[in-house]
């Protein structure tokens, strides 16, 4: 998001399931400052998106 990260915590906080990290000091690119953590957390996410699935 880019706004002010206190605005992001509330929005964050108003959406179901929804969960907000902060890379410190990427500013809007994470991808090159945190991209071990980046992939991590997507990896996460989508195994955490999986498993919430009922079959």
């Amino acid at each position: 998001m880019e706004c002010p990260l206190v605005f992001s915590e509330e929005i964050a906080s108003l959406i179901p399931n929804a969960y907000l990290t902060n890379f410190e000091e990427s500013g809007h690119n994470p991808f090159r400052r945190g991209r071990r953590y980046l992939i991590a957390l997507l990896k996460r996410q989508q195994n955490d998106k999986k498993s919430s699935y009922k079959i």
